[in-house]
C-alpha cells in the first residue's frame, strides 16, 4: 500500500443504526472510488471483527477489532438515533482510555 493511502474507519457497534453505517460506507466508497486524488482505503472496525448485530438485525462484518486495526488517519463519529443505553454502551467501549489502540481525528 502505498505510503499516501488515506486510511478511514467506519465504526460498527452492537445495536447501531443500519444508515448510521451504511450512509458513511457508501459516502466514502464513492469518493474514494470517484473523487479523491490520492489512494483512500476505507475499512470497518467493531469490538471484535467479525459479524456485528445492527439495531434491525442486519449483520455488517467489522474487517477488524480496535485493538488490531492499522493505524487510521479518520474514524466515523457514532451518530444514531437509537435508545440511550446503546449510546451509553457504545460510548464506553469506544470511549478514550478504554484500552483501545485507534484515535479519531474531527
Amino acid at each position: 500500500m502505498n505510503d499516501d493511502t488515506l486510511t478511514v474507519g467506519v465504526l460498527l457497534f452492537e445495536g447501531a443504526e443500519e444508515l448510521d453505517v451504511a450512509g458513511p460506507w457508501e459516502v466514502l466508497g464513492f469518493w474514494a472510488a470517484h473523487i479523491a486524488s490520492s489512494p483512500v482505503r476505507v475499512l470497518t472496525l467493531g469490538p471484535r471483527a467479525g459479524v456485528v448485530r445492527c439495531s434491525k438485525g442486519l449483520g455488517l462484518v467489522a474487517d477488524h477489532d480496535l485493538i488490531t486495526a492499522p493505524p487510521l488517519d479518520l474514524l466515523t463519529p457514532i451518530a444514531t438515533t437509537s435508545t440511550s443505553s446503546r449510546r451509553s454502551t457504545a460510548r464506553s467501549t469506544y470511549a478514550p482510555g478504554s484500552g483501545t489502540s485507534t484515535t479519531a481525528t474531527s
